[in-house]
C-alpha cells in the first residue's frame, strides 16, 4: 500500500469518535518512537540469527522435521502427541 493511501485510511479514521481506535493508534506511534527498530529481538539476538541462517545455507548445522522435533520431546519428556 502506497503512501497516499495510508495517509487517506488515517485521515478517515481521525473522522470518527472511536476512542479505542485513537488509543490503539497512540499506542503503536509510542512503541514505533521507541523502538525505531521494526524488530522486537535485540542486535545480539539478530545476529545469532544470521550467523544460523548462514550455516544453515551453506550446509553446516543440523536442521529438523517437525516430526523429528515432536519424536525427541515425546522421547525426552514424555510430551503425548
Amino acid at each position: 500500500m502506497d503512501a497516499l493511501k495510508l495517509k487517506t485510511i488515517i485521515k478517515k479514521s481521525l473522522e470518527t469518535n472511536d476512542t479505542q481506535l485513537f488509543i490503539k493508534m497512540v499506542e503503536v506511534i509510542e512503541c514505533y518512537n521507541q523502538n525505531t527498530s521494526s524488530s522486537v529481538l535485540s542486535k545480539a539476538q539478530l545476529t545469532e540469527l544470521d550467523k544460523r541462517r548462514e550455516n544453515y545455507l551453506s550446509g553446516i548445522g543440523n536442521s529438523y522435521s517437525w516430526n523429528q522435533v515432536k519424536e525427541e520431546l515425546i522421547e525426552k519428556y514424555g510430551l503425548q502427541p
